[in-house]
């Protein structure tokens, strides 16, 4: 009995790794149809907000929008302030710009967003 059971367990684990490596195999066949071969550009920017700015800009070098995705790297808010304030969200408005919001304006506050723009094959 502690043979077939001891059986059953090994059949089951080369199972489950021979789908774990067909499951990698098709994620990255799936990735590499997305993104193409490889990364073609890294850009990252900063964007800084303050007083009445609920929005503001930064110039990147020009990158195809369809194969650009942005990632938001962190806020940083000189003190506390309102919640608002820290929500921060991103746009790659056109091929050379990137938008930067926040959810509220005031006076004493400066939000700075920090950002990666990161283009594909």
């Amino acid at each position: 009995m502690k043979k077939k059971l001891f059986s059953l367990k090994v059949a089951a684990l080369t199972f489950f790794l021979v789908l774990s490596v067909l499951t990698v195999n098709i994620h990255a066949s799936n990735i590499k149809d997305f993104m193409g071969s490889g990364v073609k550009s890294i850009q990252k920017g900063i964007i800084t907000l303050s007083g009445v700015e609920l929005t503001d800009t930064a110039t990147i070098n020009a990158v195809v929008v369809a194969n650009s995705h942005i990632i938001l790297n962190g806020t940083v808010i000189n003190e506390s302030g309102p919640t608002a304030s820290r929500l921060t969200r991103l746009v790659l408005t056109n091929t050379t710009t990137v938008t930067g919001f926040r959810g509220e304006q005031n006076d004493s506050i400066v939000t700075t967003i920090y950002f990666t723009v990161i283009e594909y094959y």
